[in-house]
């Protein structure tokens, strides 16, 4: 009887650290936490993201009904605004030409050799539209310089150029309509997949290798909205 006892005990004891041990990896899984991320050498440019701030990404995900990566990874430094933060100065998710879209992006301080918007100075993108039956690219003016695999997906890597000025990102070719991200881009390096139906475009400002190392990097830490 007090075989059983103990062993009914235990059980209960180890069905009351069930919803605790979910909770940890469901942290750990999400990399919110320092030990879980790898950002190596980019550690003076990259550090993860709060629970907050992959929680309201997630959130403004679910809002436009879009298959968005979210970043574990962000970059590092001083935002001119929270990142994600939804709002009407700076949606997250919103209505735009093409239906819904997704945009999440921010301003940030750096050290003064980064090469961004400016000397010190950088911008990073994450931006998701729905395809259906249009071609989506990140941008009119630009070139696709390559692809990789990372993070269980191909991803296409663009060089965008300056955009028109206004540039409506609406145009046809072959009786499809092709959609960009206008101005958005311009001066970026662009790395793009496809998640179901949905285009994801993660980029900084500045066609540069470390540009492309710091993106590799953030992309190989995202994770589903849905």
């Amino acid at each position: 009887m007090a075989s059983r006892r103990r062993v009914t005990v235990a059980r209960i004891g180890l069905m009351a650290l069930l919803p605790l041990l979910a909770l940890a990896i469901s942290s750990s899984a999400r990399g919110t936490t320092p030990s879980h991320l790898n950002t190596g050498a980019l550690s003076r440019y990259l550090r993860p993201a709060s629970n907050a701030e992959v929680t309201r990404c997630e959130i403004a995900a679910r809002s436009v009904d879009l298959d968005v990566l979210c970043p574990l990874v962000l970059p590092k430094g001083q935002y001119d605004n929270p990142w994600c933060e939804n709002d009407r100065a700076n949606p997250c998710g919103y209505t735009c030409v093409f239906g819904v879209c997704f945009l999440a992006q921010v301003v940030f301080s750096a050290p003064q050799s980064y090469v961004g918007m400016q000397p010190g100075v950088g911008h990073f993108v994450v931006y998701a539209v729905a395809q259906g039956r249009r071609v989506v690219v990140p941008c009119r003016v630009g070139l696709k310089v390559g692809s990789i695999k990372n993070g269980g997906r191909k991803w296409d890597i663009w060089h965008c150029g300056i955009q028109p000025v206004n540039d409506s990102g609406f145009r046809h070719r072959g009786g499809r309509e092709i959609i960009d991200a206008g101005e958005l881009m311009q001066g970026h390096t662009v790395f793009v997949t496809t998640v179901k139906d949905t285009t994801v475009e993660v980029s900084l400002h500045g066609i540069t290798d470390l540009n492309k190392r710091l993106l590799s990097r953030i992309i190989a830490h995202m994770v589903p909205s849905k």
